[in-house]
């Protein structure tokens, strides 16, 4: 722990060099404050609360699913998992793939990358809702399987 009056102390001696520096004429130490990576064009809180809003959604159309089978909820359920999913996965490629490690390329086309796997994946479920029984009901053949 720290003693009182060693910090008082310090405190002390660095505001005399401070004044001392003053009285010569002696240029004030400058603080630079840089603000990196932050955005002036539009801030990203309306998008976190979509993303809580649709997993807060998700405890609802998860069961909503199963339990009234419907074409709608299907689709609904399809589009509210592929973009929970999307919005997770890209969040953990930005924050990874960052253009200082790996250079203005790589992180592009990562997120591209993303972008194609999340239309394929929407895609395909919402092809398997309309062409075969729907995911809920698929997902229950498989567990009566098991």
């Amino acid at each position: 722990m720290l003693n009182k009056g060693v910090l008082t102390n310090a405190c002390i001696r660095f505001n005399a060099i401070n004044q001392e520096q003053l009285a010569v004429g002696a240029p004030a130490p400058q603080i630079i404050v840089q603000k990196r990576f932050a955005s002036t064009e539009h801030s990203h809180s309306g998008l976190w609360a979509a993303e809580k809003y649709l997993s807060a959604a998700l405890l609802a159309v998860i069961p909503a699913a199963f339990i009234v089978p419907m074409a709608p909820l299907e689709y609904l359920l399809a589009l509210s998992l592929v973009t929970h999913i999307h919005w997770g996965v890209e969040a953990i490629v930005v924050d990874y793939i960052r253009p200082s490690i790996f250079g203005a390329v790589i992180p592009k086309a990562s997120i591209i990358t993303l972008y194609a796997l999340s239309m394929l994946a929407l895609g395909g479920l919402c092809y398997f809702n309309y062409t075969d029984i729907g995911i809920s009901h698929a997902i229950r053949m498989m567990m009566t399987k098991v």
